[in-house]
């Protein structure tokens, strides 16, 4: 499906006025779309971000694909997803999690952590609920661009992962959870934490893969998400500095 999308002086002016981080430029350059299905079986509704200068058709046509397949990796069924620019009025956003509202909820927003020359980082993180679910799940993936090549980032296309990675997450991730006064079981049994969620074997897999796993990059350096309990939040982040990554031959 085409989208039009028709730009006035006053968004130009109220996206000029908005804060950016130290790594996007000083013009914002994106807006927010939107897929979404409402129906009696489904109720989703997922925010990306549409690139507004240069040749962006290709990128954005990257971005809103991604967003499509994963939407549709979470789903029983294929989703009837409506790409537009912004949701129509009468969408419930009230009742996304009411258990008698739909069979199936899904709403996930978006933050870019890295937009530079050469590289475009987008978070997406939501919740994800089923009729007859107890409670509703933490939904967490990435999307990274190489801009100058129009592809999809893997972490291995940048950073070498070894046992040496391993050991350099491990330092940082501990000093994580050791911020986290709520997990004091953990605090004083790294290894029983990091065996059952992120241990070498686990996390070397995962970077490889990219199931379960996530990455991104930021101004400090890149973030790398895991999967933990329910109870802790569904997942975990740490950040890694740029100093301590091993970058691949090609950089």
């Amino acid at each position: 499906m085409r989208r039009i999308i028709v730009l006035s002086l006053c968004a130009a002016l109220l996206f000029a006025a908005c804060g950016c981080s130290a790594q996007e430029p000083s013009d914002p350059a994106y807006l927010t779309g939107y897929l979404y299905e409402l129906s009696e079986k489904n109720i989703i509704r997922v925010a990306y971000p549409v690139l507004l200068y240069g040749n962006t058709d290709k990128l954005n046509a990257m971005i809103s694909d991604f967003v499509r397949e994963e939407t549709n990796r979470r789903c029983f069924d294929e989703c009837e997803l409506t790409e537009a620019a912004e949701l129509p009025a009468d969408f419930p956003s009230e009742k996304m999690y009411e258990t008698d509202y739909s069979t199936y909820a899904l709403g996930v927003d978006y933050r870019v952590t890295s937009y530079t020359d050469d590289i475009l980082s987008i978070v997406f993180e939501g919740m994800i609920n089923l009729k007859q679910s107890a409670h509703p799940t933490h939904v967490f993936f990435t999307l990274n661009i190489d801009l100058k090549n129009e592809q999809i980032l893997r972490f291995e296309d940048r950073y070498v992962v070894d046992d040496a990675l391993y050991d350099t997450f491990a330092e940082y991730a501990q000093k994580a959870i050791l911020e986290l006064s709520q997990y004091d079981e953990w605090q004083a049994n790294w290894d029983s934490f990091s065996e059952m969620y992120c241990s070498r074997e686990k996390f070397l897999n995962g970077m490889t893969s990219m199931i379960g796993f996530h990455f991104y990059f930021t101004e400090q350096g890149v973030g790398i998400s895991y999967p933990v309990a329910h109870v802790m939040g569904d997942h975990m982040e740490t950040v890694i500095p740029y100093s301590e990554l091993k970058e691949t031959a090609a950089q």
